[in-house]
């Protein structure tokens, strides 16, 4: 396993692993409730959405999942690498997420799937701040930190989901 991550409730724990898969167990007796395949190669890192009712998966395969748990179905597959906590909150928390993709990290509009800004270094290990226009990830052995200021209005004529 690469990453795990309790429920909200505290009754399940979700985990990423090698195998390509993100896998729900009783917190309790430690039996699998279920396993989520899609991703094309190991997962690692995973996250709850707060209602207990969506995972986040993001992977090596450069990709991020969002999972409905109750029906067992893959509801959004995301092209890059991010908070996974921060993206599957994304109703709830913050208008943006950040996603490293290719050679740069992305700030996208969470509703709409549109950039409103770039930062010139593709981040690992992003994670965003509560109030959700400051993120922090790392790249080589430096921690940057970007802040989205002022009004966030999608960049023109871009689209992330065509690229």
């Amino acid at each position: 396993m690469l990453s795990v991550a309790y429920c909200p409730d505290a009754k399940r724990i979700t985990s990423g692993s090698l195998d390509e898969t993100v896998r729900l167990w009783d917190a309790e007796s430690g039996d699998e409730l279920l396993c989520l395949r899609g991703h094309e190669r190991g997962v690692t890192g995973v996250a709850w959405a707060p209602d207990g009712r969506r995972i986040a998966g993001v992977s090596f395969d450069n990709t991020v999942r969002v999972w409905n748990v109750l029906a067992a179905e893959c509801l959004e597959v995301i092209r890059g690498q991010g908070d996974v906590a921060a993206i599957d909150e994304e109703r709830s928390r913050s208008a943006w997420r950040a996603l490293a993709r290719g050679s740069e990290t992305v700030i996208q509009a969470a509703a709409a799937k549109k950039p409103v800004a770039r930062f010139p270094e593709a981040l690992e290990h992003i994670i965003a701040h509560p109030g959700g226009r400051i993120w922090a990830g790392a790249n080589a052995s430096y921690v940057h930190l970007i802040t989205l200021e002022g009004p966030a209005e999608p960049l023109r004529g871009e689209d992330l989901d065509e690229e």
